[in-house]
């Protein structure tokens, strides 16, 4: 069984300008079942089940979001709108961690920057089946001169179970990271501390090839039980541009799509997922490139769609490229 378990690089996380997913995210009490540790699991994500409203995630350029300048760590930032602001999630993506440096919301007119001191590990690559690490942290909330949240944190990190995730949108081989965080934050008017909060709580979330997390339970504030029921928020993808999502099988094979990348100059592949003698392919199936891992240069090639494969475990990847000037 050793050989079956899943093994996520920092290649697979999504991060190309563009990818998207969309997740129905329940803010209130919702029932959960985080299913057991170990391997193999099934966990099954039945949204139907519960009231909640969908929000769409978008890899972002980081130059183009008003907060940039607060993370100039950051090489990964998401959008998220939420009606009357937009969540951005600003991250560190390097080659073996997947930092969280903060998060900011903006509102239109002006917004609040969250910064975390150092940057908070949220996965460790490779990423397997019994990793485990521990952040301590420091958050500065930043809403104006006079009032200051200062957060102090602690999360405790382990990768404690591996299977398959079965969401409305496909089923995907996934691991499950399982944190406990702790969070001390001291509330600042003009300089003086009036008052300080203490929470702890326990979080799951099943992070995927290229689709990266694909489901998240958070249980309520002081529950850090293993296998908590009840959560005081729940989040499962419904849709993803990035990510696989599962076709009927073949016979004696399982086929998949992935969505679009778009590309200028270099096209970057993991060197654990390329397909031996893999090719780019024109959409009218012509070969027009040999592929190899690492940087692959398509300044040659004219814009347009092109098609490649990857071997993700028993199945066949079919990924698109979209090469721009």
């Amino acid at each position: 069984m050793a050989s079956a378990q899943i093994t996520i690089e920092a290649a697979d996380i999504p991060q190309t300008v563009g990818d998207s997913g969309q997740y129905k995210y329940c803010a209130s009490e919702a029932t959960v079942n985080n299913g057991e540790s170990g391997g193999p699991q099934t966990w099954t994500f039945d949204t139907s089940a519960y009231t909640g409203y969908v929000l769409t995630t978008t890899v972002v350029d980081k130059a183009t979001t008003p907060l940039g300048d607060r993370f100039p760590e950051a090489n990964l930032v998401t959008s998220e709108p939420r009606g009357q602001y937009t969540l951005f999630v600003y991250d560190k993506l390097q080659v073996d961690a997947l930092l969280e440096c903060g998060y900011g919301i903006w509102f239109g007119s002006g917004g609040r920057a969250w910064v975390q001191v150092p940057a908070v590990r949220n996965v460790q690559f490779p990423a397997t089946l019994g990793a485990s690490w521990q952040t301590d942290y420091t958050v500065h909330d930043t809403l104006n001169a006079d009032t200051v949240d200062v957060v102090a944190g602690t999360r405790w990190c382990s990768i404690d179970a591996w299977g398959t995730a079965v969401t409305p949108v496909g089923s995907y081989p996934c691991l499950r990271a399982n944190w406990v965080g702790l969070a001390v934050t001291t509330h600042y008017i003009g300089g003086t501390p009036v008052g300080v909060d203490t929470s702890l709580t326990r979080r799951f979330l099943w992070v995927a090839k290229h689709a990266g997390t694909v489901a998240m339970t958070h249980s309520m504030e002081g529950d850090t039980s293993l296998n908590f029921t009840r959560a005081d928020d729940y989040m499962v993808m419904v849709q993803t541009s990035s990510g696989v999502a599962e076709e009927a099988p073949e016979a004696g094979s399982r086929t998949t799509s992935a969505g679009s990348s778009i590309v200028r100059n270099v096209l970057l592949l993991p060197s654990s997922l390329l397909s031996p003698h893999s090719s780019l392919l024109s959409s009218d199936g012509r070969k027009v490139l040999d592929l190899g891992p690492g940087a692959n240069d398509l300044r040659a090639l004219a814009p347009g769609i092109y098609f490649y494969r990857l071997e993700i475990d028993d199945a066949t990847l079919t990924c698109k490229v979209i090469k721009v000037d």
